[in-house]
């Protein structure tokens, strides 16, 4: 045999390039890649479990029938469960206490249909602790896209509503004193004015009951903030008719000390519409306008069709009293003209 020839064997491994892979080759690789696969993972499945056990929130899995299959550590804890065993498998609208067990059927009905339930009730922990909760209810669909099984999230809101009632008692309580108090000025104030004129014991009494009823209106909003159309109508509705008035205005907002300084000025403006302005007759009539541009609010109120108007010789108490609140409340600027045609006063304040 010559020998310069090759047997087979070296013929396969000379006809391979030099650096190329072998089948070992990439089989380590895929063994490789699978398990980096299999380590990320785990880790994911480790991450997203200490995301459940850290969740302050009560994180449920139900069946589509609403049994019980799972719940996190953090739920556990909010529900005071020792043992999850204790409460797999329970019916979970069955945890829900009065009208509260009504809106989770509603809600776990809305996640079977792949939509999203929400509602807030009380449910008592294992322990019988008494809680109130706020509760969204979804689907987890399945392979095939349909709805597979239940998730259902609670937050403990209880702090929070005991707050609120709280809130809600102490403002019923200063509303009832506040009506106390200025029944008793009333009546001290009739007591006091016996046998002087009427009408000022009747301007006197008309003031501090649009004090009383702005006061009633901003206790519902907590002092913090006033519709100025819901305070218009508070001032003015029941001395002026409602077709000879006319609003114009935004959907505009004051804070509780402004709003008390605009109703008095209302009532102060309609009270003198009535005695000698556009409403003294039968055809005069109210215009008012209310803006906010640019931060710049500006109210107008405009009298027309009245008797002809004069300038008073002297500026009366109520007058004084209204233009004095309103520029110092307001920070801003009040012109009252007493044109022939009617009253016009202008407010202009930034808001």
């Amino acid at each position: 045999m010559n020998d310069n020839s090759f047997g087979p064997d070296e013929v396969a491994n000379e006809s391979r390039l030099p650096g190329a892979p072998t089948a070992l080759d990439e089989a380590h690789s895929d063994l490789a890649a699978s398990q980096l696969a299999l380590s990320e993972s785990l880790e994911s499945v480790a991450f997203l479990q200490r995301v459940l056990d850290a969740s302050g929130d009560c994180i449920k899995v139900l069946t589509l029938k609403g049994e019980l299959v799972f719940m996190n550590e953090g739920g556990k804890r909010v529900m005071e469960v020792d043992d999850f065993d204790t409460v797999r498998g329970c019916a979970w609208e069955g945890f829900w206490e009065g009208p509260g067990r009504q809106e989770a059927e509603k809600a776990l009905a809305a996640a079977r249909e792949g939509r999203v339930g929400n509602f807030q009730g009380t449910a008592s922990t294992a322990k019988g602790t008494r809680k109130f909760w706020d509760v969204t209810v979804t689907c987890i669909p399945g392979i095939n896209g349909h709805p597979d099984q239940i998730l259902s999230i609670s937050r403990d809101i209880t702090t929070a509503k005991e707050t609120e009632h709280q809130k809600d008692l102490l403002s019923r309580e200063l509303g009832h004193r506040l009506k106390n108090s200025l029944s008793i000025v009333q009546a001290i104030a009739s007591q006091t004015f016996r046998g002087l004129e009427g009408a000022k014991l009747r301007e006197f009494n008309g003031r501090l009951a649009t004090l009383g009823a702005a006061q009633a209106l901003l206790l519902q909003t907590e002092w913090e903030r006033i519709s100025v159309r819901e305070m218009i109508n508070q001032a003015v509705a029941p001395m002026i008719p409602s077709d000879r008035i006319t609003v114009e205005m935004e959907d505009l907002y004051l804070n509780g000390r402004k709003g008390l300084a605009l109703a008095l000025a209302l009532h102060e403006l309609g009270t003198n519409a009535v005695k000698y302005g556009a409403l003294s007759n039968d055809s005069g009539r109210i215009h008012i306008d209310v803006t906010d541009r640019e931060g710049q609010f500006r109210l107008v109120w405009r009298e027309t069709g009245g008797p002809p108007v004069t300038p008073p010789l002297h500026t009366g108490f109520g007058t004084r009293l209204m233009t004095r609140n309103l520029e110092s409340d307001f920070g801003g600027t009040v012109e009252l003209n007493f044109h022939p045609t009617g009253v016009v006063l202008t407010l202009s304040a930034p808001h």
